[in-house]
């Protein structure tokens, strides 16, 4: 078929054709791609063979990788470039998908084939074996077929309402996105920020200086922003967002997962989730909170002291959207530290080649290079290879691709985040296609950001992710980089940020933009 979705890509480790893609291949691919996985998996259940690893679960880890393409295409660029169309695709389509997969897991026939195969002796066929008798059996296949008929009927409510729920949370973000009229409003910041939000205002035609919402409640300006009512505007429009559209979607959402639960078996919908994490019970994540209580409680209240004294101090009143502006006062105030000026010493193009590749270069033996003859799916994503450095470094032969997608857009959903065009996999003899995509915002002339301390950290952060993606080194699937328990996820990621400001990579990178002066060290 003409389709670029339908068949695996031809281009260097399966990089999607990102320039033959439009959006009206999006619905006939998915419709052909769920009508193949179905056949697959009638082949598996009809097999007139006695089953055994090979025919039923290695054919089952073969089996959706059509749907698998389109799903990675079509997921990945609905949170990075949406469109109105895009939305009533995913509104229509993620029904269906949940029916497809209801009908699967529940397939008695499948689930008995499962059972009856003896995984051979090694460790991940041993775990993936019990794997899927456990995905089965949290999935339906053991209820009545009554029961079956209603858990099927929820998980399609279910994904109708997460489907609404992030078009409503990302509709809101993009309307409460904070226009100022004039620049006297915004004291405080930079000349290059300000720039860029009046480019940013002109891209939406409109006027004046628009600061789009980032996902946390807490705008990173706040910071900055000398004037209490501007601050006050960013931190009233993201509080607000989604309260209007998103209320009754939450409550509806909560009595099904609920629901959902008690008909598996579960007391509650946090019991059912966590009974796939490391942390295993409710109680366990509760006993922890409920000890680290009294500290937090404790620490906060000394923190506002000392914020809400400064801003009296200097004549002015203190709430929540004053907390982060006073906080960066008293660290200037007590540590010298200007916030603005050290940016300067963290542009984003030197933290990532001088900084992030070349931590993983020395902790992990691997050599990251751009591939500027490979394209992204939108301006100023960048594609770059991934080499192994016991490994020849020519074009194609390394361990994966890593896509770069930094800047902010209109059509881009807040936050930061991994995720995968294609995994690895030894049986499917696949390599990985790795993204890491944050919001910064691009300066008006072009030249590289100068990114926060946050950012900085949270560039690295999203890295570790990713280099979970690309050394996975599983045969299956299933198990291939983040395919781990939800809270161990966050793990490698959070390791690699302690190497942001190791001083023994930290002046490798950290040089000032305009004199090239290595950070000093009474400022670290």
């Amino acid at each position: 078929m003409a389709n670029p979705l339908l068949n695996p890509s031809q281009l260097p480790y399966q990089l999607p054709p990102f320039a033959e893609i439009r959006v009206e291949h999006y619905r006939p691919a998915f419709a052909e791609a769920l009508s193949r996985h179905a056949a697959e998996i009638a082949a598996i259940v009809d097999n007139p063979e006695a089953p055994s690893w090979a025919n039923t679960v290695e054919a089952w880890e073969r089996s959706g990788r059509d749907l698998e393409r389109v799903m990675s295409v079509f997921g990945n660029l609905s949170g990075t470039d949406i469109t109105e169309e895009m939305e009533e695709i995913a509104a229509d389509i993620y029904p269906q998908l949940s029916a497809h997969l209801d009908a699967i897991y529940q397939n008695a026939a499948l689930y008995e084939r499962f059972k009856s195969v003896t995984a051979p002796e090694d460790t991940e066929s041993q775990r993936l074996h019990e794997h899927l008798l456990r995905t089965f059996a949290r999935k339906g296949a053991e209820l009545s077929d009554a029961d079956k008929r209603t858990l099927s009927e929820i998980n399609q409510r279910l994904s109708i309402l997460s489907e609404e729920f992030g078009r409503n949370l990302m509709a809101d973000t993009r309307a409460r996105a904070v226009q100022f009229n004039n620049a006297e409003e915004l004291a405080g910041l930079p000349q290059d920020r300000i720039d860029a939000a009046a480019a940013y205002a002109k891209e939406l035609g409109k006027e004046g200086y628009v600061f789009p919402l980032e996902l946390p409640s807490v705008q990173s300006e706040q910071q900055r922003l000398a004037t209490p009512d501007a601050r006050a505007a960013l931190y009233d429009a993201a509080r607000l967002r989604g309260t209007e559209t998103n209320s009754a979607v939450l409550v509806e959402m909560a009595q099904l997962r609920a629901q959902r639960a008690q008909l598996l078996g579960y007391d509650t919908h946090a019991d059912y989730v966590i009974a796939e994490e490391t942390a295993k019970e409710a109680s366990a994540v509760g006993d922890m909170l409920r000890g680290l209580v009294p500290a937090i409680n404790t620490n906060a209240a000394g923190e506002h002291k000392i914020l809400a004294e400064e801003a009296e101090l200097n004549g002015e009143s203190f709430g929540p959207a004053d907390w982060p502006y006073w906080e960066a006062k008293v660290r200037q105030r007590d540590f010298a530290l200007d916030e603005n000026e050290l940016r300067k010493y963290f542009p984003l193009d030197a933290v990532l080649v001088d900084g992030v590749f070349a931590a993983a270069h020395r902790l992990y033996g691997i050599t990251v290079v751009p591939r500027d003859d490979l394209q992204g799916y939108a301006e100023g994503v960048r594609v770059w290879e991934v080499f192994d450095d016991g490994q020849e470094q020519e074009p194609n032969t390394g361990i994966g691709l890593f896509l770069t997608d930094y800047f902010g857009r209109p059509t881009k959903r807040g936050g930061a985040w991994m995720s995968t065009f294609m995994e690895q996999s030894h049986l499917l003899q696949s390599r990985p296609v790795v993204i890491n995509v944050m919001g910064i915002s691009r300066p008006a002339d072009g030249s590289t950001p100068l990114l926060s301390l946050d950012e900085l950290h949270t560039v690295f952060h999203e890295f570790g992710h990713a280099l979970h993606g690309l050394l996975s080194d599983v045969r299956y699937p299933t198990f291939s980089g983040t395919n781990v328990p939800r809270d161990w996820v966050e793990f490698p990621s959070q390791i690699n940020e302690n190497w942001a400001l190791d001083p023994a990579l930290v002046k490798n990178y950290a040089r000032h933009v305009d004199t090239g002066e290595v950070i000093p060290d009474e400022l670290l």
